[in-house]
């Protein structure tokens, strides 16, 4: 299948009604090819599920192919959508201020800018989401350094919203949250980002009164201390827990060695 490209135009191809095989995921491959005939997009399975062939920056005026290989003795159809696919969406984002952005056609990102300083540290939440239906896949977020390299891994993040614990910036500049919604999926999501201080500190006496703590900020952690020997052996009781609302799985505790 042929169409017509221009240098710098960014495409994509949502391929749907797929009839080749049985498979959900595997049974055609599709490719996209420069006009010379060398492959821009190198081939990926695509099943009776259907697929996505993510944006797509044409390198030269000419006409490409994309092209369809069923694979083993499978036969069918496909049907194929070619989307023009605009810049990023853009957004600045102040901490503790919630911004909101937006994508309207698949194979679109979005990119929202922050100001950072060294050792700052910072955690994003992320809330408001309606990119797709999934309630944890449906885009991922990542952060990237001034200088383009990745700072935090992409993760997951769906309608249920998600939270990107604290880090610490390794210089100053300026930090793009990069938001990549899956497949073929549009919509919108809000971030908010805190600036998180140190971690709140207390001691602990083993046998003695309990001790509290409590965290003020998105990402903030609490570290209790204690002396200990060789030897010993000590538990833990946890409790008065006011720290979300989940029954069972509001906080994380460990025990770290000196």
């Amino acid at each position: 299948v042929t169409f017509s490209g221009t240098t710098g135009r960014r495409v994509s191809v949502a391929i749907a009604d797929v009839t080749m095989g049985t498979s959900t995921c595997c049974s055609v491959r599709v490719s996209v090819l420069r006009p010379d005939g060398k492959t821009l997009v190198a081939p990926l399975f695509v099943g009776t599920n259907g697929g996505f062939v993510d944006a797509t920056t044409l390198p030269s005026t000419g006409t490409y192919t994309i092209f369809v290989d069923p694979q083993g003795a499978s036969t069918g159809g496909v049907s194929l959508a070619l989307g023009d696919v605009p810049p990023d969406a853009t957004a600045l984002l102040a901490v503790g201020a919630p911004a909101t952005v937006a994508t309207a056609v698949p194979g679109q990102n979005a990119a929202v800018t922050f100001t950072g300083t060294a050792g700052q540290r910072v955690s994003l939440e992320l809330t408001e989401v309606t990119v797709g239906t999934s309630l944890c896949c449906s885009t991922k977020v990542s952060i990237l350094r001034p200088d383009g390299r990745v700072l935090v891994a992409p993760v997951f993040v769906g309608t249920n919203g998600g939270f990107l614990d604290a880090t610490t910036l390794p210089s100053a500049g300026t930090y793009t949250v990069l938001v990549d919604p899956q497949g073929a999926e549009t919509g919108g999501v809000t971030l908010t980002l805190y600036d998180v201080p140190d971690d709140v500190a207390g001691s602990l006496v083993p046998g003695a009164a309990p001790a509290s703590l409590s965290t003020m900020v998105p990402g903030q952690n609490a570290v209790f201390t204690f002396a200990g020997t060789s030897g010993r052996r000590v538990s833990a009781v946890v409790d008065d827990v006011t720290v979300g609302t989940s029954s069972c799985c509001g906080v994380r505790l460990s025990l770290l060695r000196s």
